[in-house]
């Protein structure tokens, strides 16, 4: 059981790399580097490094969840044919830790640490960036995922759904099957 955890742990250290690496690491690097818009925030700029923490604990602690919980990599399930590398997505049904308060705390991280990156680094582009990736982020989880979960967990993510918000703080007004 420790070894297909610690496959887990590598196959989710993968993943991050190469996913979430790219959406907090590789576009942000590239935007900040030839797009040059800055806002001088002065000292508010340190308020960014709290984000950054906060964003990084959402990502690990999620993470933490998939492989305990769920037995599975944060790799999201239609993109099973690269398994090989990045695991597969969670076996059961998870819903602990920051998953009591969020349906997608993993999505929140990256975007948290994404918006915090931009504004530490004084950078509207990196800004900017972060709220397109949470559009994105917000599409996938409307057409892809929860349809996917509905179909995988059925009555049990329903009721999750009635009970925890789409997004940290932002109850649903009524949650649809799409």
């Amino acid at each position: 059981m420790e070894s297909i955890k610690g496959i887990l742990v590598i196959k989710s250290i993968i993943f991050t790399f190469f996913i979430p690496g790219t959406v907090v690491g590789g576009i942000p690097s590239v935007l900040f580097f030839f797009f040059r818009i800055y806002i001088n925030f002065r000292w508010f700029r340190y308020i960014g490094l709290i984000l950054i923490s906060i964003g990084f604990a959402f990502y690990l602690l999620s993470v933490i969840a998939f492989i305990n919980q769920g037995k599975g990599t944060p790799m999201i399930y239609f993109m099973e044919r690269v398994e090989i590398i990045f695991g597969r997505e969670p076996k059961e049904f998870v819903n602990t830790i920051l998953y009591r308060f969020s349906r997608n705390p993993m999505y929140m991280g990256v975007i948290v640490l994404t918006f915090g990156i931009g504004i530490f680094l004084e950078s509207i582009s990196v800004i900017v960036w972060a709220i397109i990736a949470f559009i994105g982020f917000h599409i996938v989880v409307l057409k892809l995922e929860e349809p996917h979960l509905r179909e995988k967990y059925g009555f049990l993510y329903e009721k999750y759904c009635e009970s925890t918000p789409r997004w940290i703080g932002f109850r649903n007004f009524k949650t649809r099957k799409t």
